[in-house]
């Protein structure tokens, strides 16, 4: 399984690929949602974390790119990954782009419980979150 981290922050990034190498998912880093749209263009994902607020291009707006491609790439899960206090109450309300949320720190446990949803959500394989 290999999944795409975007994340303005270099620590935020590293510490989501170290996670997700727990489970046996490796994982390509973007430090913008430009870069990220790139390296979907590039490469083929089971998974896009989205940080939610960066510069340049925030996640709701890369999210939505990704989700008006004419490709089967269009259906990739889309999981937030956030600090924003506002979407630590409740499931993000920013569209239906979003398969998932994790808010900052993220709780290991949480993290694997969202992936596991979101693939289910998109019918794909299931792979040991342990």
């Amino acid at each position: 399984m290999r999944a795409l981290c975007i994340d303005d922050h270099p620590v935020n990034r590293r510490v989501l690929v170290a996670l997700l190498a727990t489970a046996g998912i490796s994982a390509d880093e973007a430090e913008s949602g430009s870069h990220g749209l790139q390296l979907l263009d590039a490469f083929d994902y089971d998974l896009v974390f989205m940080d939610l607020r960066m510069p340049e291009m925030d996640g709701v707006e890369a999210a939505a790119l990704i989700r008006a491609r004419d490709d089967k790439k269009c259906d990739v899960p889309i999981i937030l990954v956030t600090a924003d206090i506002e979407f630590s109450v409740g499931p993000p309300r920013i569209g239906n782009d979003f398969d998932g949320a994790v808010f900052k720190p993220i709780r290991p446990d949480i993290l694997f419980e969202t992936i596991a949803s979101a693939l289910v959500l998109h019918d794909a394989d299931m792979v040991s979150l342990n």
